[in-house]
């Protein structure tokens, strides 16, 4: 009987050992995120580049035909200048700025301390604006 028991016991605890043996189930592994791929379409009337362009920086004299930009303003906003006159717009305030004319032409992004030129052979009267901000910064330039 003793021998029965011994074995009884024995078989227990290969019964208990093999149930604990077994590795311990692991979460299911998560997938790896799948790419996304984005699409965007630009448009010349929405683009407008983040960075500067270097400007020239032999430009023409342009004596007293100089536009300040600062503030978020032109000053003056309005200038008269003779056929053949050169103007220039020099960037003293804190943001990037464009000059965008009536006929559409742009300057080259304006960083801080930077200016462009621009002559002025015909006689009449040119809109401008800044491409960045149209609403709130405009300005004349009336050649005679």
């Amino acid at each position: 009987m003793k021998r029965i028991l011994m074995i009884l016991c024995i078989v227990a605890l290969l019964a208990v050992a093999a149930g604990c043996s077994q590795p311990a189930p692991q979460p299911p592994a998560t997938p790896a995120p799948t790419p996304v791929k984005v699409t965007t379409r630009a448009t010349s009337a929405t683009y407008l580049p983040t960075t500067a362009v270097p400007v020239e920086t032999n430009a023409p004299s342009v004596s007293d035909n100089t536009i300040t930009i600062r503030d978020l303003t032109f000053n003056p906003s309005q200038i008269t200048v003779k056929a053949g006159a050169y103007v220039r717009w020099a960037n003293e305030d804190s943001v990037i700025h464009r000059i965008k004319f009536a006929d559409n032409s742009l300057s080259p992004l304006l960083a801080v301390g930077q200016s462009y030129t621009r002559a002025f052979d015909k006689p009449g009267v040119y809109d401008y604006t800044c491409a960045m901000y149209p609403r709130s910064m405009q300005g004349t330039i009336t050649v005679e």
